[in-house]
């Protein structure tokens, strides 16, 4: 995978798997918090769910997220047959992340 093929969108989305995994509700709840207004791009903060998801879905197309399915969204409490996708970072996606983090100011 050549860390180039990503967008600057799609870079920050990865940005948001590196340190934890995360439920794309949870993302979008970070980006609509107020006190995160300059912790993202306005692209990013034009995002609705399905956005969102297309940019993990690509992501884990190319080998840089993985997806996990658990009984919560981080919001819901658990209910039965309802399951929720996590997504975190694979280590080809760290690898490509932490290029871009060293080459970005």
């Amino acid at each position: 995978m050549a860390g180039s093929a990503l967008t600057d969108l799609e870079y920050e989305i990865l940005d948001c798997v590196v340190d934890s995994d995360e439920t794309t509700r949870i993302i979008l709840w970070d980006m609509s918090n107020p006190a995160n207004a300059d912790a993202f791009s306005i692209d990013a903060k034009r995002l609705d769910f399905d956005g969102l998801n297309r940019v993990f879905e690509r992501l884990a197309d190319l080998g840089l997220v993985a997806r996990k399915e658990e009984a919560t969204d981080g919001f819901e409490h658990p209910r039965r047959g309802v399951r929720y996708t996590w997504w975190s970072v694979t280590e080809e996606g760290r690898r490509v992340w932490q290029a871009w983090a060293r080459d970005t100011p």
